[in-house]
């Protein structure tokens, strides 16, 4: 995880890595919500889970990107 995914996982979810990490292993089945392509990079294939969480709603998305697996987490 950057220095800055830790700043905003803490600053908007109030998590530090290892909150993130323990939700990301929780994700089943049930969380999934579809995958489609990126706006921003077309060969990108975004996967979009909305797990439940006791205030609001919470969208996490993820994509394979050069080797590397991007997570971002969206409060709605």
């Amino acid at each position: 995880m950057t220095d800055k995914a830790a700043g905003e996982a803490a600053a908007d979810l109030g998590w530090d890595g290892s909150d993130v990490l323990e939700e990301l292993g929780e994700l089943g089945v049930d969380d999934y919500l579809r995958s489609e392509r990126s706006t921003r990079r077309p060969g990108d294939i975004v996967h979009t889970f909305t797990p439940p969480l006791d205030e609001g709603e919470l969208w996490i998305r993820l994509v394979e990107r050069d080797g590397f697996i991007v997570v971002s987490f969206h409060r709605a």
